[in-house]
Parts: C-alpha cells; sequence; structure tokens
C-alpha cells in the first residue's frame, strides 16, 4: 500500500487554483492527500488564502471542513466537494498538526491570485 493517494492533476488544479465557472465556485490553494489514513495538507498556494493566513503547515490533518467531520479513512473526494464555494464566502476549518495539537481557522475562498509578471 502507499502511503499517499495523490488527486488526478485536473482535480489537483481544480482544487489548487480555484476553479472558476458558471456559479464562481472559489476554493483555498491547498493540495490534500490521504497520509497516514488521514487526509493532510501537502501543499499550499503561496497566494492563496491557506497560505496567507499563515498557521496551515504542509503536514496538518484537515479534522473538519465547514461543519463536516472527517474522521480517518475519509476518502480525499469528500475534501475536494466540500471546499469549493462561492467567491469571498467563509470557510471554516479544524486541523490537527503533527504534533497532535488541534486549531481552527476560517478562510475565505477566493480566485486565484496571479503573481506579477518578472520584470
Amino acid at each position: 500500500p502507499r502511503a499517499a493517494s495523490f488527486l488526478r492533476l485536473p482535480r489537483f488544479l481544480s482544487l489548487v487554483t480555484s476553479r472558476r465557472d458558471r456559479d464562481m465556485s472559489a476554493g483555498i490553494g491547498c493540495g490534500i492527500a490521504v497520509v497516514n489514513n488521514s487526509l493532510s495538507i501537502i501543499s499550499l498556494v503561496p497566494t492563496a488564502p491557506a497560505a496567507l493566513c499563515g498557521q496551515i503547515a504542509v503536514g496538518d490533518a484537515l479534522k473538519d471542513i465547514n461543519g463536516t467531520p472527517l474522521p480517518p479513512g475519509t476518502a480525499q473526494d469528500v475534501a475536494v466537494s466540500l471546499i469549493p464555494g462561492p467567491v469571498g464566502t467563509p470557510l471554516p476549518l479544524t486541523l490537527q498538526t503533527p504534533q497532535g495539537s488541534t486549531y481552527s481557522v476560517t478562510l475565505i475562498r477566493q480566485a486565484p491570485i496571479s503573481p506579477p509578471p518578472p520584470p
């Protein structure tokens, strides 16, 4: 068995870059995978809400998304379905650090912010 189950590229990109479609769905800019039977943060987009809040780190495990508990063994499709929403709406999360500390943060979903072009 593999230690992590990764999203296929199109799904990963839609989660990471906050997809824009008819309902203006947006995300929080992080990659999520099942690691050691928990949904864990595996990457952060530097210009997106998850990184900009300054609290979420790679390796933290998601325990709750918007009031929905994520017990061990939860499939990553569950997280993928719970994170996107309208631009500007809050998304409360509960996470656990690798050391076992639990914390909560509320992020505001946003469309991707492009970095400035190089000089």
